[in-house]
């Protein structure tokens, strides 16, 4: 159970990391 809600949690820093990632790349072409 614990193992699924890590996997879960680091998912989620991935999706987040990438729109940040795309984020500062809009930025930085802009």
């Amino acid at each position: 159970r614990r193992e699924a809600d890590s996997q879960r949690r680091n998912s989620t820093i991935k999706e987040c990391r990438r729109h940040f990632a795309f984020k500062a790349g809009d930025k930085r072409s802009m």
